[in-house]
């Protein structure tokens, strides 16, 4: 079928009648007549004659033109003109373009790293097969890890499945190449009949513009079972063949059609040729046909959980009406209806996808505000970081009072700062950075956050910082500061040493003495003791003299001259000293130290 645009016009002439067409096919009047190259143009354009204007049946044409074909091949050989035959012909051949083209839409799949410790996979299974379209987002294959077994999703740009290089069941070390994919489906495949969904059509939104691959004249495809293909007839209409068929298209081009799949938890967007928009909930499936579809396109459905929210605007024939969606719950928008987007320059921990989404969480939230530049009272240049603690609380008023809740947040806060960090010089503000941790201190922050929606639940102060000047001053005044501090620490320790040495020795001395008192007394109440049986003694003895000595008073003995008896004593010495009147006074002192 393609053989009329490779041969120019100047070098071939039209057989005027049938009879000259089928001597050229068969190589009667041409042979001897024309050069190699003129006789294949002659019977190209024979070939095609024969079936344009007779109507010549094609299992006819078809072995004359291979037999014609092989003979000229041959003979071109011979003759030295097998350059021209394969370069020149061939070098407009469709089939070399698209072989071309393949090798520079070709891209590798490798085995990915599904793990932080996979070192290589096994493919448990294969979900597309050789000739198969992939998109982003679908499933390729399933591998099984070290730990576990898990889908592997295309990522990349979408194309066809060229070649499948390790079979199911077969181990792979990650980076290593397992498939090809290109950009366009393989004729081969077309022809078998795989499953090779087409491009979208150039009039959707974001389509690439490719035309079907072109086969030959007398080539045939195969719709399978399942599938699905639209045949253009060359007069422009289209034609659609439901699986299982064998088509043999004759000069007709081919497109297989792309089914669509929605599943539970997806719905189907329909865009027909007039602009008119349906959206069919899953489970559906519908057929891409370009004869009435301009798109399809298979969308995941809003799934919200507790406490999540989305506001979308309806639009009917008078108006626009605005609804929020509270979870959980599944939403499916209809046809006239749209999500709103949206877009926060500033982020927090719950909405901080880059600033845009369309889910609103009521759970509580943080954000972390850092102010820099603020003056204090003395001019220095100070920088403060809090962290603030709040939550959604009523959504309308979010939707009606501002459109960048967080960005309001932090201004209110940083007036707040502002008007606290210019009434403190720099040595109250060191002092009285406590005080920050009072939401108390923020009464702009509370107030504004309670007219947009939000809570302030807790503000907690981070830290401060200053200007590289007054930085490396406090760094240094620290540095002093801890210097002295330590010296410090070690006087008090050295001391308290001291201190506990004298204290131990007190205490020493303390036991020494309270052991000598201790001893003291048991001596005196020893001898206290031994007096009092002395004294007992005596007494007894007494008792017992003045016994006797009453029974002897009874006997009528002088008791006197008894005890002066019994007392005297005869004298050691006699000293006798005679003296008149008239001599001077004798003292005498006797010593009693003397042993005698």
């Amino acid at each position: 079928g393609n053989l009329p645009r490779l041969l120019p016009n100047s070098h071939c002439g039209v057989p005027e009648d049938l009879g000259a067409a089928q001597r050229a096919c068969t190589g009667g009047e041409v042979r001897a007549r024309a050069p190699p190259r003129e006789r294949l143009q002659q019977v190209a354009w024979a070939a095609c004659t024969l079936y344009i204007e007779h109507k010549a049946a094609p299992h006819v044409l078809e072995p004359m033109l291979a037999t014609r074909m092989l003979r000229l091949r041959h003979a071109a050989r011979r003759l030295g003109a097998a350059r021209w035959f394969s370069h020149d012909v061939m070098r407009g051949s469709p089939l070399r373009q698209r072989s071309r083209g393949f090798a520079a839409g070709r891209h590798t799949l490798v085995m990915p790293a599904l793990s932080p410790t996979m070192e290589a996979g096994t493919i448990a299974a294969w979900h597309k097969a050789e000739g198969d379209y992939v998109e982003e987002g679908d499933t390729l294959a399933d591998i099984d890890t070290d730990k576990a077994s898990i889908s592997w999703e295309h990522m990349g740009e979408e194309g066809y499945v060229s070649k499948i290089l390790v079979p199911a069941g077969g181990e792979a070390p990650v980076g290593k190449p397992v498939a090809v994919l290109v950009a366009e489906a393989p004729v081969q495949h077309l022809r078998q009949g795989h499953r090779s969904g087409p491009p979208l059509p150039a009039s959707s939104p974001g389509a690439k513009t490719s035309s079907a691959p072109s086969l030959g004249w007398f080539d045939s495809i195969t719709v399978r079972d399942g599938q699905r293909a639209i045949v253009w007839k060359p007069d422009g209409r289209a034609e659609v063949v439901v699986g299982p068929a064998k088509k043999r298209l004759l000069g007709d081009q081919v497109e297989f059609l792309r089914e669509y799949i929605a599943d539970a938890i997806r719905y189907l967007v329909i865009v027909d040729k007039e602009g008119n928009t349906e959206h069919i909930p899953g489970p559906a499936n519908v057929w891409f046909d370009p004869t009435k579809h301009r798109s399809i396109a298979v969308k995941r459905c809003i799934m919200l959980d507790a406490n999540e929210h989305i506001v979308s605007y309806l639009r009917t024939e008078s108006n626009i009406t605005r609804r929020v969606v509270t979870g959980p719950t599944v939403h499916i928008p209809a046809s006239n209806e749209w999500v709103h987007e949206f877009k926060w320059s500033a982020t927090s921990a719950l909405h901080g996808e880059r600033g845009r989404f369309n889910v609103l969480k009521t759970l509580p939230d943080q954000v972390e505000v850092t102010i820099p530049r603020l003056r204090s009272f003395d001019n220095a240049e100070v920088s403060m970081d809090v962290m603030v603690f709040m939550q959604l609380v009523d959504v309308e008023k979010l939707l009606n009072s501002t459109h960048d809740p967080v960005t309001d947040l932090k201004v209110s806060i940083t007036a707040d700062l502002t008007e606290f960090v210019s009434k403190c010089t720099l040595d109250q503000l060191k002092e009285r950075t406590h005080e920050l941790n009072d939401l108390k201190m923020f009464r702009q922050s509370t107030q504004r956050a309670d007219q947009i929606g939000y809570k302030v639940s807790k503000v907690t102060y981070r830290g401060y910082g200053f200007s590289r000047d007054i930085d490396a001053m406090l760094k240094q005044n620290l540095v002093d500061e801890t210097k002295l501090k330590i010296e410090k620490e070690t006087a008090v320790k050295e001391q308290d040493i001291q201190d506990m040495k004298s204290s131990r020795s007190l205490d020493r001395y303390l036991k020494k003495k309270e052991a000598e008192v201790t001893t003291h007394k048991l001596d005196l109440d020893m001898e206290r003791t031994r007096s009092d049986e002395r004294r007992a003694a005596a007494q007894a003895t007494t008792d017992d003299e003045v016994f006797h000595l009453e029974k002897l008073k009874a006997l009528g003995v002088d008791l006197t001259q008894y005890l002066v008896s019994q007392k005297q004593k005869p004298a050691d010495t006699e000293v006798r000293i005679v003296s008149d009147e008239k001599a001077p006074v004798l003292h005498m002192h006797v010593d009693d130290r003397s042993k005698k």
